[in-house]
């Protein structure tokens, strides 16, 4: 044969490079096709793993397999046996958890020590321990049994299933690891040397071969190369996050793996019911929850798919059909869950219901139009009341109740029958949150006060004497007693014949005055005791006293309002009366000549007012009149603000001001000019902007004011005011509360309304936070006019490299 020429020496190389390429990827080809078929060959052989008995093994480990001679055993052997097995079963029929793990100890601690079960016992604890990966525990416990018994040989298999050189050496030359080794598989270049390890004697083939299996199923884990894989290939549509294909493959894996990899079947099926729940194919999410079996307390997905169906405008009936289904049908067949967990779940689904016709109510605000408002109110308080008495302890669903009849209360429109109407309801269930929840305050605190204002004292004497009792930071709660001791002198001037003793209870209740209440008021309450005594010199005298030591005039406005508020509450007669209300009445009839000083005084004192829940009847028709009189001047004045800031009595009419809602009218808020700029350094206007906020009707804008949050907490820290710290704190928590409720909303019940109704109506009202300015626009203060001029040489000098970019 002549000799190959260069060129033709070349043209063979590559074409064997090229065959070698080819014969590479098909190999290739043929190891990623294989990762994706089910691991049949070795479930058929764990299926061929069957238990057999070999001759002269003990009866008590036959019976562990062998019911016929489990029968010849003694009722305590039988009994044994039972435990130890139950505790197999346990460990070995789903994933590890320290609940199962417990319970199994358990079911064996009943097993003597010196029973020839107790080697079973002492396995079973090994057992818990390997499981856990604690190798140096698990092999303490082994140590003490028999190798020849069947306990000690699986201890054995077990591990040697841990040793990194179990798939090259033969049983006599094996060894196990040492006691700080890795669990994983090691490759070969990297096994323990003999002089590091322990030798296992006594591993014969069958045991080997054993050992091999379970170091293939639990710790080469060929179930996760297979799930990596299979899960790398991309889906039939780049929008999918989930497609058919996986899911159908899914199905097989789990078939195959769920005895051997139950946590990661577990996680891969969740995760698909994830995905399959994020994606706007109906489909697909049918197909995923037909094909796997949910949780304990929703094994058909009917929740699920209520959520699910709930994003869509045009899924009503799908979604009560399924809501219906779990409430019906699956909920009460469900024994996994104890009755008292299945009935919050009942009591949770109705409550998500009357919040989601709650949220959907507040998104039309001329919902009345559509003339099924009423119908609507009815489905709501049906739903709330559903999930009160299905689990009476859901606080969430108490509370939601009893701020919806409060809200409607609110409303000025309400005619007298419609308030009263409302009021019984309001009581009805604020008594029913009180008796469920023993330890709630707030719902003692709103009925003592109302029954206390319509002295209805028995019935709100347990509740003061609770309240009485109750270690609470409140300081509305401390000074119940006081309040209480202060409308009974009210009360008692309804008669003469009770004035003697009123006058005597009017000592005591100076001697309670809470600390952090100014005692203005006090002196005006003593004047009125007396008018309604009929002492009218010593009536004059002490009013003139109260106006010199004071130094304000008599009869000025907040003269005026203390004596006419203190005359009707200690039940002066109309005709003593009707020379009281003429001040008050010639200050309403001549706003603007009122002096600024009373307008804050006055203000001051109705705050006060509305802290301890006393407000006098002729308040509501005044009081709104002199808080949109200083309103004005603040708007028109905005150096008002600046003036005033550092005066107690002025921050008191701002508390005052937010109180009353001058700032808002429910949908909008709008505040004085200045006084954002004046939050970022007070922290009594932070508050009075936050409780002006959480005031309205919808309160998107609390987003806007995270940094007046984080200034009432830090406030907290170092107020000496104890009604203002408790305040303060209460405060941001009903920040807080708020914004997690629009979060809960917006991440799990509506998951799909930008994908499926456009924008988010919500969004065009509320402002973009990157966007507003670090200044108040209408500030003249040393920040803001810094910040301002830093804004506008900042956006200069941006339009000028536009343009000259462009």
């Amino acid at each position: 044969m002549s000799k190959l020429s260069r060129k033709q020496q070349a043209s063979l190389r590559r074409k064997q490079r090229k065959k070698q390429k080819e014969k590479q990827k098909r190999k290739e080809l043929q190891r990623k096709s294989a990762t994706f078929q089910p691991n049949v060959r070795h479930r058929q052989r764990i299926a061929q793993q069957l238990p057999r008995a070999w001759e002269g093994e003990t009866t008590e480990d036959v019976a562990f397999f062998d019911p016929v001679v489990h029968g010849r055993l003694d009722a305590d052997r039988q009994r044994e046996v039972a435990d130890a097995r139950a505790a197999l079963a346990l460990l070995c029929e789903g994933p590890a958890s320290a609940s199962r793990s417990q319970e199994a100890l358990q079911r064996v601690s009943r097993i003597p020590r010196k029973s020839p079960l107790g080697e079973w016992k002492l396995f079973i604890r090994g057992l818990v321990a390997w499981l856990d990966d604690e190798l140096e525990t698990a092999r303490t416990n082994w140590a003490r049994l028999t190798p020849e018994r069947r306990p000690g040989r699986i201890a054995t298999t077990l591990l040697a299933s841990q040793c990194p050189d179990l798939l090259t050496a033969d049983p006599t030359s094996m060894h196990a690891p040492p006691e700080n080794a890795p669990v994983d598989s090691q490759p070969e270049d990297n096994r323990q040397q003999a002089g590091d390890s322990q030798p296992l004697p006594g591993l014969d083939k069958s045991m080997l071969y054993a050992a091999k299996l379970v170091r293939r199923i639990r710790i080469d884990r060929a179930a996760l190369r297979i799930a990596q894989a299979a899960l790398s290939r991309p889906d039939e549509d780049p929008e999918l996050l989930i497609g058919p294909q996986k899911v159908k493959w899914l199905k097989d894996f789990s078939k195959n793996f769920q005895a051997t990899e139950p946590q990661l079947v577990n996680a891969l099926q969740r995760t698909a019911l994830l995905r399959a729940f994020a994606q706007p194919f109906v489909d697909v999410f049918e197909v995923v929850t037909k094909t796997f079996r949910g949780p304990p307390h929703d094994p058909r997905h009917s929740l699920l798919a209520f959520f699910y169906h709930s994003s869509f405008s045009n899924a009503h009936e799908k979604e009560d059909e399924r809501l219906q289904q779990y409430l019906t049908v699956d909920l009460p067949q469900c024994q996994e869950l104890s009755e008292p967990l299945r009935n919050a779940m009942v009591s949770q689904c109705y409550l998500h219901e009357a919040q989601s016709l709650l949220l959907e109510s507040k998104n039309m605000p001329f919902r009345f139009l559509m003339g099924d408002d009423d119908e609507t109110e009815q489905t709501i308080a049906e739903y709330l009341a559903r999930s009160t008495k299905a689990y009476p302890k859901n606080i969430a669903a108490h509370k939601t109740r009893t701020q919806w009849l409060e809200s409607k209360l609110e409303n000025d429109r309400l005619s007298k029958e419609e308030q009263k109407s409302l009021t019984r309801r309001l009581v009805k269930a604020m008594k029913c949150r009180a008796e469920s929840i023993p330890e709630d305050v707030v719902s003692r605190l709103w009925l003592v006060d109302h029954w206390l204002e319509n002295e209805e004292l028995d019935k709100a004497k347990p509740y003061i004497q609770w309240l009485e009792g109750a270690r609470q930071d409140n300081p509305r709660v401390r000074a119940m007693p006081w309040k209480w001791q202060l409308l009974e002198v009210m009360r008692l001037c309804r008669r003469k014949a009770w004035l003697v003793e009123a006058g005597e209870k009017l000592e005591a209740v100076e001697a309670s005055w809470p600390a952090w209440l100014a005692k203005d008021w006090l002196p005006y309450l003593r004047a009125a005791w007396l008018l309604r005594s009929g002492k009218q010199a010593e009536y004059q005298q002490v009013r003139e006293t109260l106006c010199r030591d004071r130094g304000m005039a008599r009869d000025s406005l907040a003269d005026a309002c203390m004596m006419l508020g203190a005359a009707q509450r200690m039940r002066v007669p109309a005709a003593d009366l009707k020379p009281l209300r003429v001040p008050v009445d010639r200050a309403v009839q001549n706003l603007e000549s009122l002096e600024l000083a009373d307008l804050v005084a006055a203000g001051s004192f109705f705050w006060d007012l509305h802290r301890t829940r006393l407000l006098y009847p002729a308040y509501r028709m005044h009081g709104s009149k002199f808080g949109q009189e200083l309103l004005r001047r603040i708007v028109q004045q905005p150096d008002l603000l600046a003036r005033g800031i550092d005066q107690q009595k002025f921050l008191d009419t701002l508390l005052w001001l937010s109180e009353r809602r001058f700032w808002s009218n429910g949908y909008d808020l709008r505040l004085p000019r200045g006084l954002e700029s004046l939050t970022r350094k007070h922290a009594f206007v932070a508050a009075a902007l936050l409780n002006a906020v959480l005031k309205m009707t919808y309160k998107r804008q609390l987003t806007k004011y995270d940094k007046a949050r984080e200034q009432l907490r830090e406030a907290t820290q170092r107020e000496r005011d104890p009604f203002y710290r408790f305040w303060f704190q209460s405060l941001a928590d009903q920040v807080d509360e708020e914004l997690a409720k629009r979060q809960s909303y917006r991440s799990g019940m509506k998951p799909f309304s930008t994908a499926f109704a456009g924008d988010d109506d919500e969004e065009e009202f509320e402002y973009d936070d990157d966007d507003a300015p670090d200044f108040d626009p209408d500030c003249n203060c040393p920040e803001c006019q810094a910040a301002r001029e830093n804004a506008q040489a900042t956006a200069a000098s941006t339009n000028q490299r536009f343009f000259v970019d462009f």
